[in-house]
């Protein structure tokens, strides 16, 4: 979901991390939206960012067990190798929980929250991945960090920042923090789609 801008007010002014819980995206119905097809998102135009996720995921985990947080239609899994991946999802929206189901050639997804969600049987994964997920919450920060928990040693985390709007004022606070030292960074990468203008920031975190 994509409409949502900056205010003209906000936009050219120093905000912080303490502004957040004022400015993030808030959406009242996520199963009207995926719905109504406002949150497909397998488009040869997304392609860009889901590859380089995958991309990462493939060359520093490897093979193992990765969590999609806030996964929507699971359209990653098109991405992996599902031979090298075991594949866990989850989202708010039952509809596109249902449709996720019905595309991971591997593995599952669930309906939960960021908050609700813990990891069944007590799994540690090796990947996480907030593919353009993050900035619909109040506390990205402390969703990362509560995740962290959720990772095996040497797992990574991956944040995908769509370069627009609201998106993009999150980007730049989570690259602030990386600068402050609140999060390891194994790289940070650029992905666009030229044809349809469509950009994202990937981060990798430990």
């Amino acid at each position: 979901h994509r409409s949502e801008t900056m205010p003209e007010d906000l936009a050219g002014t120093n905000l912080s991390y303490v502004d957040w819980r004022d400015l993030y995206i808030r959406v009242g119905d996520w199963d009207r939206l995926y719905r109504a097809g406002e949150c497909d998102w397998a488009g040869i135009g997304e392609l860009p960012h889901y590859a380089m996720v995958a991309g990462y995921v493939h060359k520093l985990a490897k093979e193992g067990i990765l969590l999609d947080a806030g996964c929507g239609e699971a359209t990653l899994t098109d991405y992996l190798d599902p031979q090298k991946v075991d594949y866990l999802g989850f989202d708010i929206s039952a509809i596109a929980v249902e449709r996720a189901n019905n595309r991971i050639p591997r593995g599952y997804a669930i309906e939960a929250s960021f908050d609700a969600f813990s990891p069944p049987d007590d799994i540690k994964f090796d990947a996480i991945v907030f593919n353009g997920s993050l900035q619909y919450t109040a506390t990205p920060f402390e969703i990362i960090d509560k995740y962290r928990s959720f990772l095996k040693y040497g797992g990574i985390i991956i944040v995908g920042v769509y370069q627009a709007n609201k998106d993009l004022l999150f980007g730049k606070l989570l690259q602030q923090a990386c600068n402050q030292g609140r999060y390891a960074v194994v790289d940070v990468a650029y992905a666009a789609s030229v044809s349809d203008h469509l950009a994202w920031r990937i981060f990798v975190l430990k």
